[in-house]
């Protein structure tokens, strides 16, 4: 008789204990993390594999950590979004999880975002921000 698989498809698991294994690619992403001349992982693979669950894992583990504030943004009804609707969405998503007020976009909305993402990078702060993307690629498909 061959042991039950643990891996099981259908909804992430990597906030529960049902996620197992995969401690290779997690203490990989740490890694890096503590290199600042690293600063940008991409985890690829086919789709149904555990990407999610990873992702979930990793933010569970970096809140952990005391120092990192992680930062969970899942892309995957962004597809049909501009990227100035992006870049508001994930600020206030960085803003809610920082306890800051989002900037404000009334004009050049990629501007306004990247000024304000360097005045948060550059807070002293004991927390390093770490952005989690999910369904990256969906920024890749063509709009319909």
């Amino acid at each position: 008789m061959s042991p039950e698989n643990p891996y099981i498809t259908g909804n992430p698991v990597g906030k529960s204990t049902a996620f197992i294994g995969r401690t290779d690619i997690l203490q990989a992403v740490l890694h890096v993390l503590r290199h600042p001349q690293d600063n940008a992982i991409i985890l690829y693979g086919q789709r149904r594999i555990g990407k999610t669950s990873i992702l979930q894992a990793l933010e569970v583990d970096l809140l952990k950590e005391k120092h990192y504030c992680p930062v969970a943004f899942n892309l995957i009804d962004k597809a049909q979004a501009s990227l100035d609707q992006v870049l508001q969405r994930l600020a206030r998503q960085i803003s809610q999880v920082l306890s800051i007020a989002p900037p404000h976009f009334e004009h050049e909305p990629k501007a306004t975002f990247h000024e304000w993402l360097s005045q948060v990078l550059n807070q002293p702060s004991k927390q390093i921000l770490v952005l989690l993307f999910d369904e990256f690629d969906v920024l890749d498909e063509q709009k319909t």
